[in-house]
Order: C-alpha cells, then structure tokens, then sequence
C-alpha cells in the first residue's frame, strides 16, 4: 500500500496537499513547487512555512540527490534553505533524472539504450523527461520483440511455437506474458521431448535414469537427467565412446560456446558503454566540483553526482564482471569441445591403426581380406567424423578466442569504471563539499574502484582460459585433421591389401610396411588421447578459478548485506517502543535541543536536524511529526521539540499495540493489547515493553520447551535450559531476544563445521556467508548447503565421467598399440628376424597391460561418477525437503506479513490524516494574522481534534478485516521475508525483510536451452528499473518495492521485461 499511495500522489501532483504531503503543507505549497510562486530573497531573515514545506515535499517525492540536498538544507539554517530553494534543487533534480537513464541504458536492451543515449547526450531536463515519461516505451517494444526473437531461435520446438504466437500478436501484453511466463511449459515439453529422444536411443540404465526423470516430471529432474544422469547411465551401460558421439559432443559444444561468447560480447559491450560514459560524466563532476571553489551548494551537488555516477560505474563493472564471467564459460565449453575433438581424433588414429594392421594381417594371408575391408569401412567413417571434429574445434577455437576478445574489453570497462571511482574520491576531497555528499562520494568511488579491480582480475582471468582454450582447440583441430589422414590412407592401403591379399610378390615387406603404418597412427592416437587429458586438466583449473572468482563475489555481496542491514536494522522492528528506534546520534540532538540551558538557536538547529534523522527511520506518526515541523515554523520546531514528537512517539506505539491486538500469536496476547489500548500512553508504552498478559508465562515456558526440543545447536540448548531454569523474566527475555542470538549462533557454529567437511562450492558458498547476516547463515544451513552439495556432487559426476572418457580413449588407443605390435611381430616373423618380433610381442603385451590399467581406471571412474550422482540425488531431495518446508514458511510468514501491512497502512493514514488536518488549521491561523505560537498551539488542537474524528472509525476497521485473499497473500510473499536484524540497541531480532528471488533464472533458463541475448546481464535488473525509471513515480521511495517485484518476474524469466510490464499497464 505504501507503494501504491504514493504513486498515486506522484501521478496527482495538482492535489498534493492532501494526498502527497501529509504533514498540513497548504495549496501554496504545490504553487510553490510548480515554480510560479516567488521564493525569498537571499536579504529575507525567514523562510516561509510554504517554502520549507516545498522542501519537504521534495525529500519526500525527490531522487537519491535531492533527498540528500533536501535533508541537508532541512537540518541547516535559512541560509542552507535559502541556498537550496535558489540554487540547489535544480542542479539535484537534474542529477537524478541523468541517473534514471542512466540505470534504464545500463539494464535496458539495445533500444531502450540508443533512446537513453540520446536523451543523456541532449542533456537537458526537457530531453531526459520526455524519455523518462514517454520515450522508452517504442524501444521497450522493440526490445520486447528482441527478446523473445532470441527466445524463439534458441528454443526447442515447443517454445518457438510459443515465441512465435507473441510475436505475431505483436502487442507489449502478448510479449511480456511470453517473456513473463509463456515460455515455462513450452520449455517443459521440450524438455520431455529431449528425454524421450535419449530414452528411446539409450540402453537399459539410460532408459531406467530417463523413466525416473519423466515420472517426477518437473523441470530440475528433467534437467537433472539431460546435464548429468544421462551420461553416467551410459557408462553404466558400458557403451563405448564412437567417434560419432564425441563428434556431435563436440558440434554440440562448439555452438554452446559460441553463444555463450555471444553473451558474453554483448554483456562486454553493455559494461563498457556504460563505464565509458559513467567516467566521462563522473570526471566532468569531478571539474565541477573544483570549479565551484567553496560555493558549498554547487560543490555539494557536483560531489553527490560524482557519487551517482560512481555507483553507476560500479554496477558497469559488475556488469563487466559479469561478462567476464560469460567469456569464461565460453572458453571452458571451448575446452570441452577440444576435449571431445581430441578424442575423437584418437578413436579416429585407432581406427587408422586398426586398418594398417589388418591391411597388414591380408597381405600375408589372403584369408583376412574382408577383415582388412570392414577395417577400411570403418576407418573412413572415422576419417569423415575426424574432419568434423576438426571443424567443431576450430569452430570452438574461434569462439575462445572472441571470448579472449568479449574479456578484453570487460577489462577496458574496468579501467573505465576504475577512472570514474577516483574521479568520485578526488571530488569528494574538494573545498566546500558538505560532509554527506563528500562520504556519500568518497564512499562511491571506492566501491566503483574495489568492483572495478575484480573486474580486471576476472577479466585477466577469462582471457587467460580463452587463450588457452583457444590453442587447445587448434591443436585439437590439428590432430584430427592428421586423424582423418591418417585414418584416410589407411582405408586405402586396406582396401589395397584385401584386394590382392597375398599376391604381393614380397608379402612380409608389404606387411612390415603397413605393420609400421599401424604403429605410427597408434601413436597418434595416443598423442591425441594425452591431449584429451590435458584439455580436461586445463577445464579443472578454469573450474577453480571460476569458483574463486564467484566465492569472492558472493562474499562481497555478504558483506554488502550486512552493511546494509545495519544501516536499515531500525526500520525492520514493528513491534517495539518508538524510543528503541531513536539512534544514538539523534538522541544526542533531542538531548541537547530540550535542555534547559539550551538557546533558541540550538533549540531550532539540533531540533531540525533531529527530524529530518526521524523523518528517515521514525515510525507513521513519528515521521508525519517530524514532517510537519520541518515545514512549519520556529514555533513548530519548539513544539515538536517540546512535546510533539513525543505525542507522536506515543501514537505509534499505540499503532504498534492496535497491530498486537490484530495479529499478535495468541488469543491471550492479543485480548491484554486490546486492554492495553483501553489505558493511557504509560499503560500502552508498558504493554510493549513487557507485553505481559494472565497465562503468559505458562504459555512462554511451552514455547521455550518447543524451541528447545527442536533445537539443532548447543547454543539454542544451553540458552533454552538456562531459561526453563530461571525466572520469568528469563523466560520472557529468551524468547524476545536470547533465542535469536543463540540461534545465530548455533547456524555460525554449523555453518563452519559443514564448511569444514565440504567440497569447493559448499566451502565458498559457507564463507561467504559467514561474512553475512544471520540470515545468510541460517538459509545456508537451512537449504543453501544442500543446493552447494548439489553443486560440489554434479561436479564431481562431471569430472569422473571426463575422465573414464579420457581413460577410455587411452585403453582404446593402447588397444591400438597392441594390434599394431602383433601386426609387426607377425611381419618380423615372416621376414624371420626372431629377435625384433620377440621386441614387438613385448611391446604389445605392454600396451596390453597400459589398455588393462586403463580399463581398471575407467571403471573406476564410472564407479565414482554412479556414486556422486547418487549423492547429488540424495542433495537434491534433501534440497526439495527443505524448499517445501521453506515454501510452508514462507506462505505462514506472508499470511502474518500481509495482515501486518494491513494495519501499518491503517496506520499511515491515521497519521496522514490528522497531520494534514493539523497543516490546514496552521496555515488558516497564520492566514489569519495570528502569530507563529499560535498557529502552532492551532496545530496542536486539531491533530487531537482529527484523532479523535476518526479513532472509533480506525477501530472498527482493524477488527471487521476482510480475509485475505491468496493474490494478495502472494504478492506480500514475493517481497517479504523473515530475518534477524540487530537493534539500534544491538540485540538480535527477529523481524520482516524485503526478499530476494533465487528460484530458477536466467543463468538456469540460459544453461538448459543455450539461449543468448542482451536481457543476459539485466534479466533480473532491466525490469525492476523500467519500473523505478519511469514517469513521475519513479524517484519515490516506494520504487523499492516495485522493484523488487521487477527482479522477481525478470528473474524467472530471464529477461528485462520484469515488473516494467505491469508498470506500464497499470500507470499509463
């Protein structure tokens, strides 16, 4: 609801004063906000209450720059409001419209960028609000069709089809409900075709594995079969590698990598127009930040735009990151195809010495004609599937090296953003940059600087594998195309030899010839098969660098998280005294605006800057308060000083009782806060203090009992049994506060120990979330460890199942060997040279027991690929346990969440209410020709008036509540979800936090199909940000939630359409 009444207020601007700014601001302050009315004088000794109620609007309804410049001139003196009413706001408002399409050309697709380019080229307000208002919407469209084209061309049949329909319809809806959820269960379809097609063509472990994956049916067993089942059920089934199979693998990898180096070159080109531009912009702050020469408004507001272009040179970079990150899964399916190439040339060298032997065996034995004709038949179709995999791995090779390419220029976007983050620090250093703009900067380029050196390493890294890749495809390349000469003149010299089989007038000369032949292609194959094993080596460190490269990313997100947290902990708590909000520093400000001693200047100024702090982090009432002092006048501050705010103090815990009342967890709990709200403001205050009730401490006691026996740590235990043995109090407090500190605990204890005993990604996932909040740990533990073990299992299906093919490929090629030697001990014996035939039988009784040890490594390794795959499956029904349980508390949690916000929003309205009925009787008193106390005193009486108007009315809402229904119950899902936040006070809680989707995405959606497109690095941002980017509601704070939902539906459908969609229905 916060979301959506202030979009409305934003899209009503001309009703303003009563529904945007509830805080009593008059109709002259919407004059004075659309400009015709005059602001003072720089020579006024006041501001006027319309004037500062223009600024308040302005934080309220105002981007990241003027929210900040706002506060700023709120908390200061008239001089600061006058500085920013003549000059400041402008220059803000400007730097929040260039960040708006900024973001919108970072996330949006080729389009939507050209159109932003533009309107950031034009540089005038004019420019960037028509495409802010209208301008994106004709290149949304055609992004739209962009998307789905690509869908639709790397899609199975099913969602082509699906594709297809939407493109034909050609309307936004029709394109968006594809890209939102059109192409789920086509894509399932065709992901039973597949499985079907594997089953009907495998033996009878391929049909077994694929019968399990088509009977469970959903998308992950599917998938599961396809990534890795499928190729361990062959093993099983002991089907021996042909050269056509290695070959279509290799095919198969070749066109992976190059769409994945497609992405990865459109990812590079993203970041780097993006932090190209953000360096040029964020040093052209830089310039004016030195120009302004202690001018503090100039100065500040270049400094907050060289912050702004910072954080987005920082999200370049990510996005460089990102496309590093594609450049090297791209050199990594590269090496998987020159891996599979390399084989196939081996088997293909095998076949050459196959025939060679048997061309061999005929020109001493006229018998052995047909062998030496079914060995040229066979050589040649090795020869033709050796030409193929030569041309996959070139094929691959040239993708490896654009990738080489697409992370080059990710490392040039790195510099960029790099340039952009020192242009923000320099700026931050300059005279007469305000205190919150210079950390706000300063804090900006060191991020932009920290994001841009992973960058550069990730980068470096990629380019690195590509290379290598690369070279490795090409010699790959090199011996298959020898392979099929090999095999080639082999058929030929078989088909020679069966055709006059012992008619050569020096048979056992022919035959040494051929037999040496034989030996020579043996080689080859061997060679070939050793470079196979390298290749799948060099795949093994590309795999851990990977990883390391995504264990820091995450641990940096951890980290960011935390910070986060901390910084927003306040606002999570709903169910405490407003006091417990009240920050250390904001506390110091009231303390010394309400001494006794204090002068009527400190009064005014540690007053205003107290509220415009509660303005941030104050509950409904508590911010309307503070509001309605910061636009008012000197009397106002005095009175909101004196005794307003802690009115206002009093009705949100009130608020906070009346929300108990409604949703509290027991029927006793919720009766004692409807006595409570019977009481006065002690009796209230003391209820959310204690919450006591008759039966509470039976009732705490079976709740500690329950958390105790379902405790999972000695934490929990030992806290839970102190408890039991102590007072009530001790109870009580265990169950407020203890058991969410000992339970952190007890998931940091259990996090580390699982970190200990787990493989790559259980370890990077665990460290990282160490360095989190109590919230990663807990999910890691909870259902993170089992998706990490999943991971760690697929991966050692993987490598086990590389290596019985490399082992396989080896045994065959020391097979080869084998026959070979037979063939030249056959021909030493008919030269009769005892000596060398008793060399070449030792010889071949060597390849002999290699192709045994070989074999013996083989099955092992298959053993190893069967057991991880079962233990990838026992992780994956743990998972599937875990998410269902997790689903279950989730749906709890959004029941409880929803009717919560319910009464939060009662609560904003409450508030809104008598606060505007306090600005209208301010402003009439003033209007009147009454003085400033008086018209304050005015205030006073009708807020009280309007909250006893409505109270009876509030009251019968909060207890005749429609139910809930299931929409409204998912949407509350989709952005809420439990955490612990640390107090103000620094106690744990456990509270209610914006989620985050991490269900099945783009990275997923763009695995299992191939799919490429520019949506890869903003599937899950372009959504949110045409929904935070466009029209008027875009700079309101509420965008937060609207982007929130955008991440959602553009994460699960791997595109930038996102909430932007539904933003476009629903606001124009």
């Amino acid at each position: 609801m916060l979301g959506h009444d202030r979009n409305r207020r934003a899209a009503k601007r001309g009703t303003r004063y009563r529904a945007g700014l509830a805080a009593g601001i008059a109709v002259t302050t919407v004059t004075a906000i659309m400009g015709s009315a005059p602001v003072a004088s720089a020579e006024a000794s006041t501001i006027s209450p319309s004037e500062r109620a223009q600024v308040v609007q302005l934080w309220q309804d105002g981007g990241l720059a003027t929210r900040d410049a706002a506060a700023e001139a709120l908390a200061g003196g008239d001089d600061a409001m006058l500085d920013f009413l003549n000059g400041g706001k402008a220059p803000a408002a400007h730097q929040d419209l260039r960040i708006r399409a900024l973001r919108m050309m970072d996330k949006g697709g080729p389009a939507t960028k050209q159109a932003a380019t533009q309107a950031l080229e034009a540089d005038t307000d004019a420019a960037l609000r028509e495409f802010l208002d209208t301008g994106w919407k004709q290149p949304y469209h055609t992004d739209l069709r962009l998307w789905v084209v690509r869908t639709k061309a790397a899609g199975g049949p099913s969602v082509s089809s699906a594709a297809e329909t939407a493109l034909d319809t050609d309307t936004n809806t029709a394109l968006e409900e594809f890209l939102e959820a059109g192409w789920k269960e086509p894509y399932h379809i065709d992901l039973r075709l597949r499985v079907v097609q594997a089953k009907d063509a495998g033996g009878p472990h391929v049909k077994e594995a694929a019968e399990r994956a088509l009977d469970a049916d959903t998308n992950a067993a599917l998938q599961r079969f396809l990534n890795y089942e499928w190729e361990v059920a062959q093993a099983r089934d002991e089907e021996a590698a042909t050269v056509t199979e290695l070959v279509e693998r290799a095919e198969q990898a070749g066109e992976e990598a190059r769409k994945r180096t497609a992405a990865a070159e459109q990812a590079s080109e993203r970041a780097v127009k993006a932090a190209e531009k953000a360096k040029l912009a964020a040093q052209r702050a830089k310039v004016e930040t030195e120009a302004a020469k202690g001018d503090t408004v100039r100065a500040s507001n270049a400094a907050r735009e060289a912050a702004g272009l910072a954080n987005e040179a920082a999200d370049a970079a990510r996005t460089a990151i990102s496309a590093a990150a594609a450049a090297d899964r791209a050199a990594r399916v590269a090496a998987n195809a020159a891996s599979r190439a390399a084989s196939a040339a081996s088997l293909a060298g095998q076949a050459a010495s196959r025939a060679y032997s048997a061309a061999s065996a005929a020109a001493r034995d006229a018998s052995q004609a047909q062998a030496a004709r079914e060995a040229a038949a066979s050589a040649r179709d090795a020869a033709a599937g050796a030409g193929r995999a030569a041309d996959a791995a070139r094929s691959a090779g040239n993708a490896a090296d654009q990738a080489a390419g697409a992370a080059q220029a990710a490392a040039s976007a790195s510099d960029n953003a790099a340039a952009a983050g020192a242009a923000a620090s320099e700026a931050a250093q300059q005279v007469g940059v305000a205190e919150q703009a210079a950390a706000a900067a300063e804090q900006a380029g060191a991020e932009a600087q920290a994001q841009a050196q992973r960058a550069r390493q990730a980068a470096n890294a990629a380019t690195s594998l590509a290379n290598r890749s690369g070279d490795a495809a090409a010699e790959a390349a090199a011996a298959a195309d020898s392979a099929a000469q090999h095999a080639n003149n082999a058929a030929n010299a078989a088909d020679d030899a069966a055709e006059h089989a012992g008619e050569a007038d020096d048979a056992a000369a022919e035959a040494t010839r051929h037999a040496n032949a034989a030996i020579e292609a043996a080689n080859a194959s061997t060679a070939a098969a050793e470079q196979a094993r390298e290749v799948v080596k060099l795949a093994r460190e590309a795999d851990a660098e990977r990883l390391a490269q995504q264990r820091q990313r995450m641990i940096d997100a951890a980290e960011q998280a935390n910070q986060a947290a901390k910084e927003s902990s306040a606002e999570a708590a709903w169910d405490v005294r407003e006091q417990s909000l009240i920050t250390s520093e904001t506390q110091q400000l009231l303390d010394a605006a309400s001494a006794s001693d204090a002068s009527p200047e400190t009064v005014l100024s540690k007053g205003r800057q107290a509220a415009v702090n509660i303005m941030r982090t104050g509950g409904p009432w508590s911010k309307q308060a503070a509001q309605h002092a910061l636009s008012g006048t000197e009397a106002d501050v005095r009175q909101w000083v004196e005794s307003g705010r802690e009115a206002a103090m009093n009705s949100d815990n009130r608020s906070r009782v009346a929300r108990i009342a409604e949703v509290g967890e027991s029927l006793d709990l919720r009766q004692a806060a409807e006595q409570a709200l019977q009481g006065t403001a002690a009796d209230v205050n003391e209820f959310l203090v204690n919450q006591d009730y008759p039966g509470r401490a039976t009732d705490e006691r079976v709740r500690v009992t329950r958390i105790l026996d379902g405790a999972t740590g000695p934490a929990v235990k030992e806290a839970a049994e102190a408890a039991l043995n102590g007072t009530e109090a001790d109870v009580h407090r265990f169950l407020v506060e203890g058991q969410y500190s000992a339970r952190a605990t007890d998931h940091r204890v259990n996090t580390t120990r699982i970190k200990d005993g787990g493989g790559p990604h259980v370890r990077a996932a665990a460290e990282a979330a160490l360095q989190g909040t109590p919230a990663w740990t807990r999910s890691f533990v909870k259902y993170g460890q089992y998706i990490a073990k999943q991971r760690d299992h697929r991966a050692a299906v993987h490598n086990a199942e590389m290596n019985r093919l490399v082992e396989r490929g080896l045994q065959a090629a020391a097979d080869a060997q084998r026959q070979a030697y037979k063939a030249a001990q056959a021909a030493a014996e008919a030269r009769g040279a005892a000596a060398e035939a008793n060399d070449y039988a030792n010889q071949a009784a060597d390849s002999a027991n290699q192709a045994a040890d070989y074999a013996s490594q083989a099955q092992a390794s298959a053993d190893d690929a069967q057991e991880a795959a079962q233990r990838a499956a026992d992780s994956a029904s743990a998972a599937k346990n875990a998410a269902d349980s997790a689903e279950q508390s989730a749906h709890e949690t959004a029941v409880y969440a929803a009717r919560a916000r319910r009464s939060v929003s009662d609560a904003r309205s409450y508030a809104q209410e008598a606060y505007v009925a306090a600005g209208e009787a301010r402003d009439a008193a003033l209007q009147a020709g009454e003085d400033a106390m008086a018209a304050a005193e005015a205030a006073v009486q009708a807020r009280q008036n309007s909250i006893d108007k409505n109270r009876e009315k509030y009251i019968q809402k909060r207890k005749n509540r429609p139910e809930l229904t299931e929409e409204k119950i998912r949407l509350v899902g989709q952005k809420i979800e439990k955490c612990t936040v640390v107090q103000p006070n620094g106690k744990e809680k456990e509270a209610f936090c914006l989620a985050k989707d991490e269900g099945y995405g783009w990275d997923d959606f763009t695995t299992d199909l191939g799919t490429v497109g520019s949506a890869a690095g903003a599937g899950t941002g372009a959504g949110a940000l045409i929904g935070c980017g466009v029209g008027s509601i875009a700079s309101l704070p509420g965008c937060v939630t609207v982007g929130a939902s955008g991440t959602v539906i553009g994460a699960a459908a791997g595109f930038g359409a996102g909430l932007g969609m539904v933003f476009a229905r629903r606001f124009f």
